[in-house]
């Protein structure tokens, strides 16, 4: 073959090598495509995955339901709709589409139970089944989710047993998939977390009437005092006044009904109200029933008045530096906070930690004391001194003890 034959077949090899591999890069491109879709449990549920209304939760004991309001707001079903932690929402949502199949499992239904994707229904089932719904009511994912371990590859996930409803084959996925089980496991239980140093004012009204009311003049100042003392009486307790001001620090909720479900015939409880330096007013008016308090919260902004320390503060601050300016007036953010406090508490009965009512049903003679201090006592009935003598006779002086005795 001469050289011109030569040239020509060493074209024709590079253009079939050029197109073989061309062919090869685009078939492993459409594999590599397939095997990501196929990696996914649930391949096309993110393309819908706004249109899910509801998530349904079901174990062996019990059953709870997550509902979307028209507004866009999730809910516990189950507690009158209260609104549901979004995160943890999100992260059902989320995890679930995110699922990755890591290898097939037995189909055999006899050993579901060893890894927990046994029908819930089944004796002892320890399975949670996950359906996630769109407004019609239609089914978008189902799935029995069993028994987790620390993924090998990611500790940050977990490897999952799971199965998909109707289906026999069972799978281990990995992914993040934290399902709480219990209805008020999903809800946010802090109500209030207003500091001890903003109250200014507190007013108890006790369910046999009696009140109480203490407050502070500045609010550096240690200890708050009682407004009104009997007379010859003084504050031995001053730690379980100031334990009464914190109660809307950290208030969190034991259980959460609407408030239209108190039927009132409910034992009357505690009236307090809650007054801060800076013009926060929040009104917590309790019943009880069953041995439980509920409690239902009223909150209203009072723009505290300037005195002359204030208004001279303010002038100060006008004449502060730019970064200064930028500080949120914390006036103003008492008023958006009353506002928002006003529309999420409202409509709502809470049944309030035992702990937390303790304080506001103790009587005030717990720590208000009429008993004089010992040592004012001593001297108050002319007890023996320390040196041996009496107080009404008068002691020797330094010649008579000087004097030979006979």
């Amino acid at each position: 073959m001469n050289i011109k034959g030569l040239s020509i077949l060493a074209v024709l090899t590079a253009i079939t090598i050029f197109f073989a591999v061309q062919l090869t890069q685009q078939k492993h491109q459409a594999n590599s495509t397939d095997n990501k879709q196929a990696s996914i449990l649930f391949p096309d549920l993110m393309s819908v995955i706004n249109e899910v209304s509801e998530i349904d939760i079901k174990t062996a004991e019990q059953s709870m339901t997550l509902s979307r309001s028209i507004d866009g707001l999730w809910g516990m079903k189950e507690k009158s709709n209260y609104p549901a932690d979004l995160t943890k929402v999100r992260n059902v949502l989320m995890g679930i589409s995110h699922l990755k199949v890591l290898e097939p499992k037995t189909v055999n239904s006899e050993w579901y139970d060893k890894i927990g994707v046994e029908d819930v229904t089944a004796t002892n089932a320890k399975s949670t089944l996950i359906t996630l719904k769109k407004p019609d009511d239609s089914s978008v994912a189902s799935l029995l989710v069993g028994n987790q371990q620390l993924a090998k590859a990611d500790n940050t996930q977990q490897e999952i047993f799971v199965r998909k409803v109707g289906d026999k084959q069972s799978w281990l996925v990995q992914g993040s998939l934290p399902i709480e089980k219990a209805p008020l496991s999903w809800i946010s239980k802090e109500l209030t977390n207003i500091a001890l140093q903003r109250i200014q004012s507190v007013e108890v009204t006790q369910p046999d009437g009696q009140k109480i009311q203490i407050n502070k003049v500045n609010a550096n100042d240690e200890n708050y005092q009682l407004a009104t003392l009997p007379e010859g009486a003084h504050v031995s307790q001053p730690s379980m006044i100031n334990q009464l001001a914190s109660t809307l620090s950290n208030l969190t909720l034991d259980d959460v009904i609407a408030s239209k479900e108190l039927k009132g015939d409910e034992k009357t409880g505690v009236t307090a109200t809650f007054t801060t330096f800076d013009g926060l007013s929040v009104t917590l008016k309790t019943v009880e029933k069953d041995g439980k308090h509920y409690g239902q919260f009223t909150v209203s902004f009072n723009a505290p008045a300037k005195s002359e320390e204030t208004a001279t503060t303010d002038k100060t601050a006008k004449e502060s530096t730019e970064a200064e300016k930028d500080k949120p007036d914390p006036v103003e953010s008492a008023r958006k906070e009353a506002e928002k406090l006003q529309q999420t508490l409202t409509g709502w009965a809470y049944v309030l930690p035992e702990y937390k009512m303790e304080r506001l049903l103790k009587p005030q003679s717990d720590f208000v004391s009429t008993e004089v201090a010992q040592t004012a006592v001593g001297d108050a009935i002319g007890e023996p001194s320390t040196t041996g003598t009496h107080p009404l006779v008068p002691a020797p002086s330094l010649e008579e003890l000087m004097k030979p005795t006979h």
